[in-house]
């Protein structure tokens, strides 16, 4: 994994939820702001060689921090999300 560091809020980024990251939000009670909020003020952001990015943010829920854990890959101007993963494990990810 490398290091990366992307601005995607600023850049004017769209992003693009595959089915799968759609349905893992529904199970797990993830809403668009949450979604939106990661990618506009992550924590870290993480590139392997293949390109696929995933961004870490971390949030307040249930009274309790979380880490929110964007996967994806940029493919031209917009960021395919392939899933999206909230964990109390937040050290792991940081």
């Amino acid at each position: 994994m490398i290091e990366a560091s992307y601005d995607i809020h600023n850049c004017g980024m769209q992003f693009f939820l595959t089915a799968h990251a759609r349905q893992r939000m529904r199970e797990r009670n993830l809403t668009t702001v949450m979604l939106e909020t990661a990618l506009h003020h992550p924590v870290r952001i993480v590139r392997d060689s293949g390109g696929r990015l995933l961004i870490i943010a971390v949030h307040t829920r249930d009274g309790g921090a979380r880490a929110l854990l964007v996967a994806g890959k940029i493919e031209g101007e917009t960021l395919r999300i392939f899933t999206v993963i909230e964990t109390t494990k937040i050290q792991k990810y940081l």
